[in-house]
């Protein structure tokens, strides 16, 4: 998940304008963001409901058929992006989307942190 998280900021900073943007730092993100989605479901077993510093919030495993469903939009959606965004245009106009999906599962299912 961190690696999630210092993907989303680098293309974060390119929608913002912080940084130039640059597609091959914008597919090496969406490919990190493809292969969480694979992965991220085995990281919420039902055997880790508590313990060690986690944001995870209960609902995880309360709903853990959405939970796991989310994932698999986001390894979707990424893997369609990356072969639809071509330019700085198409980044532009699609990556917004992508994170709907993480604030989709993060809205729900994580606590907030400061």
């Amino acid at each position: 998940m961190k690696n999630n998280g210092k993907a989303a900021q680098a293309v974060a900073a390119m929608l913002s304008g912080k940084a130039p943007f640059d597609l091959a730092t914008v597919q090496t993100s969406l490919k990190t963001f493809e292969i969480a989605a694979q992965k991220g479901p085995g990281l919420f077993p039902d055997d880790s409901k508590t313990g060690e510093d986690t944001h995870a919030l209960p609902k995880i495993w309360e709903n853990k058929a959405d939970f796991v469903a989310l994932f698999g939009k986001l390894g979707d959606d990424s893997k369609a992006l990356l072969g639809s965004i071509k330019d700085e245009a198409s980044f532009k106009a699609q990556m917004p989307g992508l994170f709907k999906d993480c604030g989709a599962c993060h809205g729900t299912y994580r606590a907030k942190f400061e």
